[in-house]
Parts: structure tokens; sequence; C-alpha cells
């Protein structure tokens, strides 16, 4: 048995009208056209669907079958077109993205709620990783979208960017260096430090920076998580270097946020797709909401 959608959609028109002369009228064919194809259905079923003679056309009890079950069949065939437009279009389908966590809560936010309002269809999936983690997933094809600090060097991949953001100190505002708007590298010289391990290759760039401004702090308190680093900072064990965005994750009242100068170190915050990737609708939707929506740094 080999039917075609064409032939149920003839049946059908022709089970509801009951008339050769309407139904090729409403499916735009001739009449020839539709009893051939009537005929070529009948055939592939393998029984009558209509009893027809000169004056009217009417239903066997095959066809009354047939009628019940061609409808079922095309509307489903009409959903599942719609859900295909509908993916075509950005409305379904799903988006996985990789970013670091210190970015969801702020940074990535504003972005991802105006994105789910607007496409309610659009499934996101989520990777918390680093951002060397999350461009090797890009990479496995694990990630449609990965997100995070650029770093130099990088070839091979379209970059947008979203937006820029300073490293700073995150201190107690009972501190000596609290009373300053900015804090020099060497003002530390004396402090304890709180930093989070280099697992991306821009939190690496504080080591090397604390190297070239000859600061060699009393003690560095080297954590994996930003919980522990808030704890340390909270405690007053030492004065945390961080991204802004991971210091304002931690903030609360009894603590400052102070720029970082003498140099000054800022981080870019990229979206990164595969250039062999064509994107789709959803991918290039979900950016533009990201760069719309970017938070503005409050002055410091």
């Amino acid at each position: 048995m080999n039917i075609t959608l064409v032939q149920m959609r003839a049946f059908l028109a022709l089970a509801e009208s009951l008339s050769f002369t309407r139904a090729a009228d409403s499916l735009g064919v001739t009449q020839p056209t539709l009893s051939a194809t009537i005929r070529h259905l009948e055939t592939a079923i393998g029984g009558r669907l209509f009893d027809r003679d000169t004056r009217k056309v009417a239903l066997t009890a095959l066809g009354l079958d047939c009628q019940r079950l061609a409808r079922q069949l095309l509307s489903e065939v009409d959903r599942v077109e719609g859900q295909l437009r509908s993916h075509v279009l950005g409305r379904r389908g799903s988006v996985r993205i990789a970013a670091p966590a210190n970015l969801f809560p702020n940074v990535l936010l504003p972005g991802l709620r105006a994105f789910r309002q607007a496409n309610p269809g659009v499934r996101l999936e989520f990777a918390d990783v680093p951002s060397d983690e999350a461009v090797h997933r890009l990479h496995a094809h694990q990630a449609d979208l990965a997100i995070g600090v650029r770093a130099g060097g990088e070839t091979g991949l379209r970059t947008q960017v979203v937006g820029q953001y300073p490293y700073v100190a995150i201190l107690p505002d009972t501190h000596a260096l609290a009373a300053r708007r900015a804090i020099r590298w060497r003002d530390i010289q004396t402090e304890d430090v709180v930093v989070l391990q280099a697992r991306d290759s821009l939190t690496s760039r504080i080591a090397r920076t604390l190297g070239e401004a000859g600061v060699m702090p009393q003690a560095a308190y080297r954590v994996n998580e930003l919980s522990t680093a808030a704890a340390l900072v909270h405690g007053g064990f030492g004065v945390g270097l961080m991204s802004y965005w991971s210091a304002h994750q931690i903030f609360k009242p009894g603590l400052v946020i102070r720029m970082l100068s003498e140099p000054s170190l800022n981080g870019t915050i990229v979206l990164r797709t595969l250039p062999s990737v064509e994107l789709s609708p959803q991918v290039r939707q979900l950016q533009e909401a990201l760069r719309r929506h970017a938070p503005t740094l409050p002055r410091l």
C-alpha cells in the first residue's frame, strides 16, 4: 500500500462535499484529475470508498472509516507542519548554553528572561562551566553558544562582544583601604588576598598582574569556588581580588567594592559560535537578547 497525502486530501475534499465538481474546484484541479486520484487511492487501499452514479456520490462503509482516519491523519500532519514552521521561525526548538556560573545571575539573566518571554516554546539548556570548558563544549558540538571572557590569541570562532567589566577588590568597609575610591595593586603589598584559582585563561591574569606589579601578598588564599571566596572575604581573611560580577554576586552590607588601578585590569565578555555551523534563528535571537539586555556597570 502506497498512499500519499495528495490522495488523502483529495479523498477528504470529496468525502466532505460529495461532489466531484465542488471538490475539484476546492483543490484547484480538474475533475478527471480528481477522479484518477480517487481511483489510485482505492487501488492502493484495495476497496471502494464511494458509491457513485450519474446523480449522486455516497461514501461506502470503508469510505466512512477512511474519512475518520483521514481527518486524524491530516490534522496530525498540519500539527507537525506547524511545529516545523515554528522551529524555522525560531519559536520552537532548543539552545544549549555554556557559560561561567558567575555570569548567570547578573550579566546573562536579563537577556535570558527577555528571550524566554518572547520565545516560550524554545527550551534553554545550561552548563555552568569555566570559559575554557565552554569553548571546549562548543568545539565538541555539546553547546550551541559559548559565553565567557575573551582571552588573547583566540582564532577559529565567531565572537560578539556583550560588554566589558573590570577586575576589582572587595573588602570590609572597616578596612583601611576602603576609604579609597580606587586601590592600586601595590597598595595590597602588605595585605592578605583571596583569589579564585585560575580555572580559565583570564582569571590567571590576576596572578600575572600581581607579579608584574611586584606585589607579594603576605598570604594568598587560592580557592576554587566563589562561595568559599565569599566566606573568607566576609570573615575578614583578606581582600578579595576578582571580576566585578563575581564581587557583585557576593556583595552584602558591610563590604565595599573598589576599582583596581595602576594597572587597571578589564575583561571582555563575548558570545562564541562555530563559523562552520549555520546559526539557527533561536541562537541568533538569543544573541540579540543578551546584547540588548546586557547590564550597565554601575559607577564605582
